[in-house]
């Protein structure tokens, strides 16, 4: 299976789940914001993979080789 990337829109105001539609993406919003644990959930219930990997807004993922 290839790659996905999942957004969660935790209730962003800065135009974030907009930029990452475009770049591709897949999208989703949670109604209330909550804590990290509820974004985290909504993420997972919308991947089809076998593996998760969770980042959160302050860590950057390096390239992979």
């Amino acid at each position: 299976m290839p790659l996905e990337c999942i957004v969660v829109d935790d209730g962003s105001t800065d135009g974030s789940a907009a930029i990452a539609r475009a770049a591709g993406a897949t999208v989703a919003r949670v109604a209330q914001p909550a804590r990290p644990s509820r974004a985290r959930n909504a993420g997972a219930a919308r991947a089809r993979g076998e593996i998760l990997l969770f980042v959160d807004a302050d860590v950057v993922v390096p390239p992979i080789p």
